[in-house]
């Protein structure tokens, strides 16, 4: 059983990870860029961490197996254009009071909606690090929840629900975070899932694997 408590990712600023080494094929910790031009507060800090730059490279890989894909070169264009304003908005990160954990929620938001909006990037799984998004069907919530995992160590998650996405990052087989709105959970144990929301409501679910 694994337990995550999620953090909408609108909060970024109150994220409190405290990470450990990743788990990955990736090689040493270089970034997808060239660290010799990072330019920001964001990059300069992924250049030198290599958690960081592993959730880069996995996000990159799933970006470029979109991109690549097939698609029309107006199409790039857009999918470029939408990269350079994610890059953005993961660069004013610096704003933040937790640099580190704005990056990471930035990467885990960025890696869920890449996979859930386009089946290129679901297409060569056994060459990364994340799995999903996995549908919740849970019983009495209307709403769907979807759920992608970064296999990390420690893990990271992305969940969607109707009030945007959370983010938690994991201490052993357990995810933890908390929102100004409350603690929220989610744990699963085979293909049974449970979820809490901040004001202790609870659902069981189940958990759709691919």
């Amino acid at each position: 059983m694994f337990t995550i408590r999620l953090l909408t990712a609108c909060t970024l600023s109150t994220l409190a990870l405290s990470a450990g080494p990743f788990v990955s094929s990736a090689e040493a910790g270089s970034p997808s860029f060239n660290c010799a031009k990072a330019d920001s507060r964001a990059e300069e800090l992924i250049c030198g961490d290599k958690e960081l730059a592993i959730m880069d490279v996995e996000a990159t890989r799933l970006f470029r197996l979109v991109r690549d894909g097939g698609k029309r070169e107006d199409e790039k264009k857009v999918l470029n254009e939408d990269r350079a304003r994610w890059q953005k908005v993961r660069d004013e990160c610096w704003i933040s009071e937790d640099l580190r954990g704005c990056i990471i929620s930035s990467y885990a938001v960025r890696i869920h909606f890449l996979r859930e909006n386009h089946a290129e990037a679901r297409a060569s799984d056994q060459k990364g690090i994340t799995k999903g998004p996995f549908n919740l069907q849970c019983k009495d919530l209307k709403q769907p929840v979807k759920a992608t995992f970064i296999s990390s160590n420690p893990p990271v998650s992305a969940v969607q629900f109707s009030d945007g996405v959370h983010v938690g990052i994991g201490s052993g087989a357990r995810y933890f975070a908390r929102s100004p709105q409350g603690d929220m959970a989610f744990w699963t144990q085979g293909d049974d899932a449970f979820f809490k929301m901040p004001n202790g409501v609870s659902y069981n679910c189940v958990l759709e694997r691919q």
